[in-house]
């Protein structure tokens, strides 16, 4: 009986996409803001490891929200290896070139962002190398 009456309850959201509160939502990947937060994820990847180039990104493939205290972006991002070292610093990766043969990885990122404080955190990434 009970579960005739939840099968009952859910007929009516047959074949329409149902959002969870807290649960992930797919978010347009041409977005303004979400390119931000793809440029700040990237930099803090760059700031955090240890390669002495930079990485820049190839292409932005997916971009996920969340809200919580906040909005949690999941992005995965293909990121290619450039010719800049690091010890000459650049503020504009577009201009460091991806050499023919560079190493590329398929990184998710987990960036936080609580825009009334106009902060973001970059507080996961898990990358992996690709062929191209």
């Amino acid at each position: 009986m009970v579960a005739s009456f939840v099968l009952l309850l859910l007929l009516p959201l047959q074949g329409q996409a149902v959002s969870l509160v807290g649960g992930l939502t797919d978010h347009p990947v041409s977005d303004p803001e979400t390119a931000n937060v793809a440029h700040f994820a990237v930099q803090a990847y760059n700031e955090a490891n240890d390669n002495p180039l930079y990485i820049r990104e190839v292409k932005l493939i997916q971009a996920q929200t969340q809200v919580v205290s906040g909005i949690n972006y999941y992005l995965t991002m293909e990121l290619a290896v450039t010719e800049c070292q690091k010890s000459f610093p650049s503020n504009d990766l577009e201009k460091c070139q991806v050499p023919s043969g560079a190493e590329h990885w398929e990184c998710v990122f987990l960036v936080w962002s609580q825009p009334w404080l106009n902060k973001l955190e970059l507080t996961n990434s898990t990358c992996k190398t690709i062929t191209t």
